[in-house]
């Protein structure tokens, strides 16, 4: 089976850079016993996750950031 993991924010992302994990075969005495699935994401997912959290702590709730200037 092939999964998509995607955060919501990617879709319209210029630097999306699709990172592939291979199904992985695991094996027990000369069986196999199971297959993950192909996994497709981004290669910055990890950046963009951080810059996510990053802007997420500077807004409150009511749209201003720490420093009062509004953001958009």
């Amino acid at each position: 089976m092939i999964t998509i993991d995607v955060a919501e924010y990617c879709s319209s992302c210029m630097d999306f850079d699709p990172d592939v994990q291979r199904p992985q075969k695991a094996y027990g005495m000369s069986e196999e016993i199971a297959i993950s699935d192909t996994v497709i994401r981004c290669s910055n997912r990890n950046r963009c996750k951080n810059i996510e959290r990053y802007l997420r702590k500077k807004v409150t709730n009511d749209g201003v950031g720490k420093t009062d200037e509004a953001m958009p």
